[in-house]
């Protein structure tokens, strides 16, 4: 059980990852954050917690997984952006108007 645990905080190395392991305190404290704020909550209209504190939760996850994420990401989808932006360029340089002799459903006969 501990060893798959570990695997949640490894990289793929099998090293300590300190963007997985900020990661998963994110998580940790969100769902802590949520758990109390429902819990304090649960008889009042109003919430207690500030929404300025989600807020934070939020950016230091998305910065975690961004970190934790972002070579991968930039590995896999480079090639692929590059091959988008010359698809987009051929076209735009070989753009031609539509004249009326073009006629998309072919010869009637």
């Amino acid at each position: 059980m501990t060893a798959h645990l570990r695997q949640l905080v490894e990289d793929e190395k099998q090293k300590l990852s300190a963007a997985r392991v900020g990661l998963w305190i994110t998580v940790v404290l969100a769902l802590a954050t949520v758990g109390v704020d429902v819990a304090l909550t649960l008889g009042r209209a109003k919430a207690l917690i500030p929404n300025t504190v989600y807020g934070l939760e939020g950016t230091m996850f998305t910065v975690f997984a961004s970190w934790a994420a972002g070579p991968r990401i930039a590995q896999y989808l480079g090639p692929q952006v590059g091959q988008v932006a010359a698809g987009l360029a051929s076209a735009v340089r070989d753009a031609r108007l539509p004249s009326k002799h073009d006629d998309e459903r072919g010869d009637p006969q």
